[in-house]
């Protein structure tokens, strides 16, 4: 169900780089140039080592995964959506390449290609799914939590989701889940907002699922999961809460409602959990939304080698060592880690 709560004003979201150290630097919209990673409101140092983060399970270690990876199409990059899908030659190494780091879902971005190239994209969807990996079709953009944009939302999602996959001649070439990237922090007026408001976007946000859970439970998607992007922060209480976030939750209750309405919605999450290089850490930061968030929880890693992470190797090790406890990972991104890799 939609939230009843009144969300405060809308405020137009303009689209710009993120920054300080409470924002994402994620992509600003799925048809853009792609490409691009989160932060985290806090961050942490030391680093964990290890000797073979490319493990493929012939070392005697275990065969990680299941993993997840974002795909965006970062044009001009060789490793990008753009360049790789429709190149056999790429497309095949690619896979090689995902299945060598246990990934089982791609967050693939294609932008208009599922309308102007729809062979294409589902010829590469029906590889990867030969492969064992979910295709997943990725689209974000902060300014969707506003209601002045769903319009222009549900349009992409009815082209390039519904009628794409209506169109596929087998099922193997269809998508297997729509994934949004909308983070409310990576627009450009979010860190001269004020807690108040914040608050009131994160109702907007769940107000944007619920409309995209309902848009496709009412056409030919009602099949069609929904997973998500969120940073680990939102669950950090205000100091009027005695805390030291910047979301001002009105109550404990409040913040503990919206985890269990997006669990209404949105069947997994990726919990972004960057500039943060301990298991013990990592973990820490998704254990509220563990005890609140009902559906799939994943924790996301990223490419910050120089500065989160000494070496590429670093973050396949931390991949494993989360996983050997329970933990779910997703990698982000493809082309990032690719371009970090000899």
């Amino acid at each position: 169900m939609p939230l009843s709560r009144p969300a405060p004003l809308l405020l137009a979201l303009a689209l710009a780089p993120a920054c300080g150290p409470e924002v994402e630097n994620q992509p600003l919209a799925d048809d853009a140039l792609d490409g691009g990673d989160g932060g985290t409101d806090g961050s942490d140092g030391g680093s964990d080592g290890g000797s073979d983060g490319l493990n493929d399970g012939t070392d005697g270690l275990p065969i990680p995964g299941p993993r997840g990876v974002w795909a965006w199409r970062d044009a001009g990059d060789p490793n990008g959506t753009d360049a790789v899908v429709g190149d056999p030659v790429a497309e095949a190494a690619m896979i090689a390449t995902l299945q060598d780091w246990g990934v089982t879902r791609v967050y693939g971005s294609y932008g208009d290609r599922p309308v102007t190239e729809p062979a294409v994209i589902a010829s590469w969807n029906a590889q990867l799914d030969a492969a064992g990996i979910d295709s997943q079709l990725l689209l974000g953009d902060p300014a969707y939590i506003s209601s002045r944009e769903w319009a222009n939302m549900l349009e992409k999602i009815d082209q390039r989701l519904l009628a794409f996959n209506a169109g596929v001649s087998s099922p193997d070439q269809a998508f297997d889940a729509l994934h949004l990237d909308i983070e409310p922090q990576a627009a450009s007026d979010w860190s001269g907002t004020t807690d108040e408001d914040r608050w009131g976007r994160l109702l907007q946000l769940n107000n944007t699922f619920h409309t995209v859970r309902e848009h496709l439970d009412g056409t030919t998607g009602a099949a069609i999961p929904i997973e998500a992007d969120l940073a680990v922060w939102f669950d950090n209480l205000p100091a009027s809460l005695g805390g030291s976030g910047s979301i001002g939750w009105p109550s404990v209750a409040d913040r503990d409602a919206w985890f269990a309405d997006l669990g209404a919605e949105v069947a997994g999450v990726s919990f972004m959990s960057y500039e943060r290089s301990t298991d013990v850490l990592i973990i820490g930061s998704v254990a509220t939304e563990a005890g609140l968030y009902p559906g799939t929880l994943r924790v996301s890693l990223n490419e910050e080698v120089g500065s989160t992470w000494s070496t590429v190797d670093e973050i396949f090790d931390m991949a494993q060592t989360l996983e050997d406890q329970g933990q779910i990972v997703d990698l982000h991104s493809y082309s990032a880690l690719k371009a970090l890799l000899p």
